[in-house]
């Protein structure tokens, strides 16, 4: 009996303190309102798909240390939702977990569910499948790609919901899309996003978009609060960009700057001005594995490092140093700077050495999983093959010494989608371009009597390769092999590949 009393009374009181957590825009005094108090933020952005969750809180406390009382981060659909209807929200996809460790250290959560959210990341955040459909049209209200973008909205707003601040979370502000005004001018795509988040998350969760302020008339959506974003174009034009948001809010509302580019100067005066305002970034961190996006000249290094406060080790620079000694002079600030935390130690090992185990073409029974043929090439989407894939463009290729009966094969590299402008951008060998001779390889059966078998190659298998008879000669596709004894697990390293190629690296803890 005693054992029920004290579990009801926990509840009444969980119940209590949830009711004295609010968050709101009070428009008339032009100010976020937090558990009955006016508040404001200066937040910085960091990534949970950047960093490992083994480093989560270490990254988290030391952008706390700082003084910041926020962090910002995207949700990005393609990293749960790879394959269609396969979800995956564990290990470093637990974003709930990520949201968590932020309360647990003082920080509230701005969070950016897209769908589509650039970020330099892979296809920005669209799943590679949505394009297999020729009928689609991304970021718009044409049917296949919003029912797809609602469903995806209706499985992860739910997971959200319980994460708001009203909720007794650290959610404060949610964001539809992102800097849409950039890209379309769709009123139906953008009112569908605000009907389902509020349909999921309740009238009381504060809804949000970010722009740039010449962009913001087609991305502001009616019924929610419109954000600018700008950098060191501030330093000039501070003013006018924070008229042109609080114009699209009905002159009225908090000023905010949700991507900030640190430039020192602006610090002080974004502040002074009132404004909440969000370091974009704050700590880069690293595009693993093939998230990285492209840009129109090349795809997108592994790097995401940013130049921001902390470096993409975990560790502070100069500008972490002039943020925290700006916010420690805050007379009015709560979050007050905490001890500076030590940066993340590093180790290195020299003489790791490197056998080779064979060539890339000794593996295709191990690595190749899928073959289709066709008359014309297959595209990546229209094979199945992998969701990250970029072409290497090559207009000529000379075939020396060719015989009746020879077997022409191509490997077509993984180097990113567009991440902005997002278009339809297909993978591959793509349509009837392929020409020998000048002439067309594109139904050729009669021409050539051939047909293309495309491939699917899942490098993730040579994690189960074994030694194969091979010379020492170096030639393009060799895989080696090399063993690093850990000689301090509690620190990080890195491995130095300056005085390499081209080529893919894979780790495996035993």
């Amino acid at each position: 009996m005693l054992q029920r009393v004290s579990i009801l009374l926990l509840s009444i009181f969980a119940q209590i303190l949830i009711a004295d957590r609010s968050f709101y825009i009070d428009y008339a005094n032009n100010q976020f309102v937090r558990d009955g108090k006016p508040f404001r933020y200066i937040s910085g952005s960091i990534h949970y798909f950047r960093t490992l969750p083994d480093q989560w809180e270490e990254r988290l406390k030391a952008i706390r240390a700082a003084g910041l009382n926020a962090i910002q981060t995207y949700i990005p659909w393609n990293f749960h939702e790879t394959f269609e209807g396969n979800y995956n929200f564990d290990g470093q996809k637990n974003f709930t977990r990520f949201f968590e460790i932020a309360g647990q250290n003082d920080l509230a959560v701005i969070v950016r569910p897209g769908p589509y959210i650039c970020g330099e990341w892979e296809n920005g955040g669209l799943p590679y499948w949505l394009i297999k459909n020729p009928a689609v049209k991304l970021r718009s209200s044409e049917t296949n790609y919003l029912t797809a973008a609602l469903k995806w909205w209706g499985t992860i707003l739910p997971m959200l919901k319980p994460q708001l601040w009203n909720n007794g979370g650290p959610i404060i502000m949610t964001q539809l899309e992102n800097e849409y005004g950039s890209y379309g001018c769709d009123k139906a795509y953008k009112n569908a996003l605000r009907d389902k988040a509020v349909s999921l998350l309740g009238n009381d969760a504060v809804l949000f978009t970010t722009d740039p302020p010449e962009a913001i008339e087609c991305g502001k959506t009616e019924g929610v609060f419109a954000t600018v974003d700008f950098g060191e174009r501030g330093l000039l034009l501070a003013d006018e960009y924070f008229a042109i948001q609080r114009l699209a809010n009905n002159k009225s509302g908090p000023l905010v700057n949700s991507e900030y580019y640190p430039v020192k100067q602006m610090i002080s005066m974004m502040y002074e001005k009132g404004a909440s305002f969000n370091f974009y970034m704050f700590h880069g961190g690293t595009n693993f594995q093939w998230w990285n996006g492209a840009e129109y000249a090349a795809g997108l290094i592994t790097s995401y490092d940013y130049l921001a406060p902390m470096t993409e080790a975990g560790g502070s620079t100069d500008k972490y140093d002039v943020v925290r000694d700006f916010i420690g002079t805050l007379s009015n600030w709560d979050n007050k700077p905490l001890n500076k935390p030590k940066d993340p130690e590093m180790f290195s090992q020299q003489g790791v050495a490197l056998q080779k185990m064979g060539n890339l073409h000794d593996y295709y029974n191990l690595l190749i999983t899928q073959t289709n043929v066709s008359e014309t090439p297959i595209s990546f989407e229209d094979g199945t093959l992998s969701p990250n894939y970029h072409p290497h463009r090559v207009s000529t290729l000379l075939l020396p010494s060719v015989s009746p009966g020879d077997e022409l094969e191509l490997i077509v590299e993984n180097q990113g989608r567009l991440t902005w402008e997002t278009t339809i951008d297909h993978k591959g060998l793509i349509g009837n371009s392929m020409m020998i001779n000048d002439q067309k390889m594109s139904g050729v059966r009669d021409l050539w009597n051939n047909t293309w078998k495309v491939s699917t190659i899942n490098l993730d298998n040579i994690l189960s390769a074994v030694q194969q008879p091979s010379n020492n000669m170096f030639v393009p596709g060799d895989v080696f092999i090399g063993t690093l004894s850990l000689s301090d697990a509690s620190k990080d390293t890195y491995i130095d590949l300056s005085n390499w190629g081209k080529g893919f690296v894979y780790g495996k803890l035993f």
